[in-house]
């Protein structure tokens, strides 16, 4: 079943992965990240995440862009908080 459905989301889940990882790394151009990392381990994550998909609560591109935009924003704000903290 997530086999089927990540066929069904690859697209619509492939191409918010490249407009969000474009968007964060422009936002953000002191990041160590590379775009076609973030871009995979959105494409991952959406993988991962198809298992617990429940068509009756929403839509599968509103399920796909919704986890792409929690992992691209958690991303990112890791790289940001590896800056805060002071070494030992």
């Amino acid at each position: 079943m997530v086999d089927a459905l990540f066929h069904q989301a690859y697209p619509m889940a492939r191409r918010a992965a490249q407009v969000r990882a474009a968007a964060a790394l422009s936002a953000s151009p002191s990041t160590t990240l590379d775009r076609g990392d973030v871009e995979q381990e959105a494409l991952l994550g959406v993988f991962r995440a198809l298992e617990h998909f429940d068509s009756s609560r929403a839509g599968l591109r509103t399920y796909v862009e919704t986890v792409i935009s929690n992992l691209v924003g958690s991303m990112m704000r890791a790289q940001r908080a590896s800056f805060r903290t002071p070494p030992n």
